[in-house]
């Protein structure tokens, strides 16, 4: 018997026989969930009423069953947005550079991979202030120690 293969998008594929519709749970075209119409009209079915059509059906299958039309997002990381809070951070608490030279160490290493995202902006805004805090810490602690050295 052959039948016309009612596709996700309403679009009507086929005829095809019982041996195609093989072909295609193997090309992973056909789904258990898929529509069948026998070509005549007379009937409407679910692949799941052919049990032996997709016994195999996840063995076969080179691609994975996540649906139709769904697009998996690429993975956001939160890098920028942790780069710019020690940015921050190590701005606000530049007058003890003890704790502004760890935060603004720790903006601009994980500036650096965020610049590779999509928040590359605040990865950016996090490694300058990352760089400022780092350099009025040092200027701090040089400062200090010349100030020991000729006092």
């Amino acid at each position: 018997m052959q039948y016309i293969v009612i596709g996700p998008d309403g679009q009507r594929y086929g005829p095809v026989d019982e041996q195609g519709l093989k072909v295609w749970v193997v090309e992973g075209r056909l789904g258990s969930t898929t529509w069948l119409e026998s070509v005549d009209g007379s009937r409407v079915v679910a692949g799941s009423l052919f049990p032996d059509l997709f016994k195999h059906e996840q063995q076969f299958s080179p691609y994975p069953r996540a649906g139709y039309g769904t697009v998996s997002e690429p993975q956001r990381t939160s890098y920028g947005t942790i780069s710019l809070v020690f940015g921050i951070l190590s701005v606000i608490t530049f007058c003890c550079f003890l704790f502004s030279l760890p935060l603004g160490i720790t903006a601009i290493a994980f500036g650096i991979p965020g610049l590779k995202n999509r928040d590359r902006v605040s990865a950016f805004i996090g490694i300058t202030l990352g760089v400022i805090a780092c350099f009025i810490a040092i200027w701090m602690i040089i400062g200090g120690a010349m100030g020991d050295i000729f006092s």
